[in-house]
């Protein structure tokens, strides 16, 4: 069942970014609120290096230390995959 819905969305996404014309796809590269979330986006990630890098993932265990580092190497994973996928839907990722 999980499968089956996974395929129908990623159809729909693919359906969806077909759709979008040249002129769309330029529009939204340089639209502000899309600027603005790519700024969100990397500013996020930056932070989470800093607070990385100054021991603010360290945790009291080692096996707490681990879990927050994976934590942080989810957020920023996850954060790259948003900023792909804006690339995607402006055109650029290929």
């Amino acid at each position: 069942m999980q499968q089956r819905h996974l395929d129908s969305l990623e159809r729909k996404l693919e359906a969806a970014l077909q759709s979008l014309t040249q002129e769309m796809k330029k529009d939204w590269q340089v639209h502000p609120a899309t600027q603005a979330l790519e700024l969100s986006l990397f500013a996020s990630l930056e932070k989470t290096k800093a607070v990385w890098a100054n021991g603010g993932f360290t945790g009291p265990s080692q096996g707490e230390t681990v879990q927050a580092n994976s934590a942080a190497i989810g957020k920023c994973e996850a954060l790259l995959e948003i900023h792909d996928n804006l690339l995607a839907i402006g055109g650029l990722s290929d």
